[in-house]
This record gives structure tokens, sequence and C-alpha cells, in this order.
């Protein structure tokens, strides 16, 4: 890959997303299916199966990038676990915040609160632990920021 591992969200539009070093093959595979465009939602489900260890990092530096794996190896996931972009209806992208299972309900409110002072529209993200909103294109380098400083802080 041309990146250094998997961001909690794009450095292109949070570039103070921390990397992770390590996550499992279900956070994985749910922040690929909401839209991190590091890897294939699917070649986390077949690594899983498979009980292939997966490293994401760059083919042009040396570091040591994200460890994809048995959530048995490696610490929880974080309550966040990451903000993913995509494409949206109507020219919107569709920010979805991810979060480890049972833990979006703590944030639920919080969003919302955000959502309503920044005009964003509530979205289904087909996850009871990911809250989507719609946003559109033209304002998403603002609102990116502002949501995973939500999310994070």
């Amino acid at each position: 890959k041309d990146v250094p591992g998997v961001a909690k969200a794009d450095p292109r539009l949070v570039p103070a997303a921390p990397y992770l070093e390590f996550l499992d093959y279900d956070s994985m595979f749910r922040l690929a299916r909401h839209g991190a465009r590091v890897l294939h939602d699917k070649s986390a489900v077949l690594a899983k199966a498979k009980a292939v260890r997966m490293r994401v990092r760059s083919t042009f530096g040396s570091g040591t990038g994200t460890l994809i794996g048995p959530a048995s190896e490696g610490a929880a996931p974080p309550d966040f676990i990451g903000l993913s972009t995509s494409a949206g209806p109507g020219g919107r992208s569709k920010l979805t915040a991810v979060f480890a299972l049972g833990r979006a309900g703590a944030y639920r409110r919080r969003a919302a609160e955000f959502a309503a002072r920044a005009g964003l529209e509530p979205m289904e993200s087909g996850d009871e632990d990911a809250i989507s909103f719609g946003c559109p294109g033209s304002s998403l380098n603002e609102v990116a920021p502002a949501l995973f400083a939500i999310f994070e802080g």
C-alpha cells in the first residue's frame, strides 16, 4: 500500500488521525464496509476464515503498519474505531463513525447534537454500532475533522 497503516480517519480529511497498531478482523471489516478504502472488506473476512494475519503498511517505508488479526491477539478495540467516508445519495458524502460492538449508544446524543448544529442529515448505517450522516461534498473537509474530534476527544 502507499499508506503507513490503517488510520482512524482518512488522513487527507483528518491529518491528525492516528494510525492503529492492531485491529481485529471484524473491526477492519466494519471500517472497510463503511468506506475505509485501505482494504477491501472481503479481504478481512477471508483472512479471518483462513486464520491469516495481515499487515497493512507502506511499500515505500520501513514502519510496522497495522496488524490485522484475531481479537484474542491484540488489545480490545477502542470505543471509537474510526471515521470512514463513502459516496452518499444525491452527490452527498456519507460519513460513518464506527464503534466497538455495544459502544455506539454512548455517543449517539453527542453525534445528534453535532449533526443538528452542522446541518448534517442522519442516515441509516445498517450497523447498530455505527452512526452515519449525509454531508455536502463541499463541506466534507470542515465537517470530518470536527466530527472526528467529537468521538476521539
